[in-house]
Protein backbone atom coordinates (compact mmCIF):
# COMPACT_ATOMS: atom_id res chain seq x y z
CA UNK A 1 0.00 0.00 0.00
CA UNK A 2 1.24 3.50 -1.00
CA UNK A 3 1.66 6.40 1.68
CA UNK A 4 -0.55 8.41 0.88
CA UNK A 5 -3.59 6.08 0.63
CA UNK A 6 -1.99 4.36 4.40
CA UNK A 7 -2.17 8.37 5.48
CA UNK A 8 -5.97 8.51 4.50
CA UNK A 9 -6.87 5.22 6.10
CA UNK A 10 -5.22 6.62 9.28
CA UNK A 11 -6.45 9.55 9.35
CA UNK A 12 -9.91 7.74 9.04
CA UNK A 13 -8.90 5.88 11.63
CA UNK A 14 -8.19 9.05 13.83
CA UNK A 15 -11.24 10.08 12.92
CA UNK A 16 -9.97 13.27 11.28
CA UNK A 17 -11.78 12.22 8.06
CA UNK A 18 -14.86 10.41 7.86
CA UNK A 19 -16.05 7.49 5.81
CA UNK A 20 -16.91 9.42 2.71
CA UNK A 21 -14.35 12.15 3.27
CA UNK A 22 -11.74 8.95 2.64
CA UNK A 23 -13.44 7.82 0.22
CA UNK A 24 -13.43 10.71 -1.96
CA UNK A 25 -9.37 10.76 -1.57
CA UNK A 26 -8.74 7.24 -2.39
CA UNK A 27 -11.01 7.68 -5.16
CA UNK A 28 -9.20 10.56 -6.84
CA UNK A 29 -5.70 8.81 -6.01
CA UNK A 30 -6.61 6.17 -8.23
CA UNK A 31 -7.70 8.33 -10.94
CA UNK A 32 -4.62 10.62 -11.23
CA UNK A 33 -1.99 9.69 -13.29
CA UNK A 34 1.15 7.67 -12.43
CA UNK A 35 4.93 8.49 -13.05
CA UNK A 36 5.99 11.66 -14.47
CA UNK A 37 4.19 14.24 -15.53
CA UNK A 38 4.48 17.13 -18.28
CA UNK A 39 2.09 19.80 -16.54
CA UNK A 40 5.45 21.16 -14.42
CA UNK A 41 4.99 18.39 -12.02
CA UNK A 42 2.10 19.79 -9.98
CA UNK A 43 0.70 16.28 -8.93
CA UNK A 44 4.02 16.41 -6.31
CA UNK A 45 3.34 19.49 -4.68
CA UNK A 46 1.62 19.03 -1.59
CA UNK A 47 -0.84 20.87 0.57
CA UNK A 48 0.98 21.14 4.21
CA UNK A 49 -0.83 21.03 7.45
CA UNK A 50 2.21 21.71 10.40
CA UNK A 51 1.60 22.49 14.18
CA UNK A 52 4.35 22.01 16.41
CA UNK A 53 4.50 23.41 20.13
CA UNK A 54 2.85 22.53 23.74
CA UNK A 55 -0.10 23.56 25.29
CA UNK A 56 -0.80 22.13 28.84
CA UNK A 57 1.94 20.37 29.12
CA UNK A 58 1.74 18.09 26.18
CA UNK A 59 3.91 18.25 22.78
CA UNK A 60 1.85 18.65 19.88
CA UNK A 61 3.34 17.36 16.67
CA UNK A 62 0.89 17.61 13.59
CA UNK A 63 2.63 16.99 9.81
CA UNK A 64 -0.21 16.43 7.46
CA UNK A 65 0.55 16.49 3.82
CA UNK A 66 -1.68 15.70 0.84
CA UNK A 67 -1.74 15.73 -2.57
CA UNK A 68 -2.80 19.37 -4.05
CA UNK A 69 -4.19 17.51 -6.89
CA UNK A 70 -6.82 16.22 -3.76
CA UNK A 71 -7.25 20.09 -2.97
CA UNK A 72 -10.82 20.54 -4.10
CA UNK A 73 -11.74 17.17 -2.01
CA UNK A 74 -10.10 18.22 1.58
CA UNK A 75 -12.21 20.67 3.11
CA UNK A 76 -12.91 20.35 6.27
CA UNK A 77 -9.48 17.79 6.99
CA UNK A 78 -7.71 20.90 7.68
CA UNK A 79 -9.80 21.96 10.43
CA UNK A 80 -9.66 17.97 11.78
CA UNK A 81 -6.13 17.82 11.30
CA UNK A 82 -5.38 20.90 14.07
CA UNK A 83 -5.81 19.48 17.48
CA UNK A 84 -8.54 21.06 19.64
CA UNK A 85 -6.43 23.00 21.94
CA UNK A 86 -4.24 24.81 19.11
CA UNK A 87 -7.99 25.58 17.37
CA UNK A 88 -9.58 26.78 20.31
CA UNK A 89 -6.71 29.13 20.98
CA UNK A 90 -6.59 30.21 17.40
CA UNK A 91 -10.02 31.38 18.09
CA UNK A 92 -9.58 33.19 20.98
CA UNK A 93 -7.21 35.47 18.69
CA UNK A 94 -9.75 35.53 16.05
CA UNK A 95 -8.77 33.10 13.53
CA UNK A 96 -11.65 31.21 13.21
CA UNK A 97 -9.68 28.16 10.34
CA UNK A 98 -13.17 26.65 10.25
CA UNK A 99 -14.48 29.04 7.59
CA UNK A 100 -11.02 28.43 5.64
CA UNK A 101 -12.14 26.48 1.88
CA UNK A 102 -8.68 24.91 0.83
CA UNK A 103 -10.33 24.54 -2.58
CA UNK A 104 -11.33 27.92 -3.42
CA UNK A 105 -7.76 28.57 -1.22
CA UNK A 106 -5.91 27.05 -3.68
CA UNK A 107 -7.71 28.13 -6.72
CA UNK A 108 -7.30 31.81 -5.40
CA UNK A 109 -3.38 31.23 -5.25
CA UNK A 110 -2.70 29.83 -8.12
CA UNK A 111 1.01 28.71 -8.76
CA UNK A 112 2.18 31.21 -5.49
CA UNK A 113 4.39 29.48 -2.69
CA UNK A 114 2.62 31.90 -0.05
CA UNK A 115 2.21 30.21 3.33
CA UNK A 116 -1.61 30.29 3.55
CA UNK A 117 -1.71 30.21 7.32
CA UNK A 118 0.75 30.89 9.75
CA UNK A 119 0.10 31.51 13.18
CA UNK A 120 2.34 31.52 16.27
CA UNK A 121 0.41 31.43 19.67
CA UNK A 122 1.61 31.67 22.67
CA UNK A 123 0.16 32.97 26.63
CA UNK A 124 1.17 34.78 29.37
CA UNK A 125 0.38 31.64 31.61
CA UNK A 126 3.33 29.90 30.01
CA UNK A 127 1.06 26.71 28.96
CA UNK A 128 0.65 27.35 25.24
CA UNK A 129 3.39 27.79 22.49
CA UNK A 130 2.50 26.66 18.67
CA UNK A 131 2.78 27.20 15.80
CA UNK A 132 0.37 26.62 13.12
CA UNK A 133 1.80 26.66 9.22
CA UNK A 134 -0.75 25.58 6.00
CA UNK A 135 1.33 26.05 2.77
CA UNK A 136 2.35 24.43 -0.94
CA UNK A 137 5.58 22.82 -1.48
Amino acid sequence: MNAEKQRILEMLQEGKINAAEATQLLDALESKPSGGSSSGGKEKRKLRVKVDGKAEGNKIKVDVAVPLALGKMIDGILENSIPTVARDAMNEQGFDISNIRIGELLEAMGDSDEDMVNVAIENDDDDIDMKVRVHVE
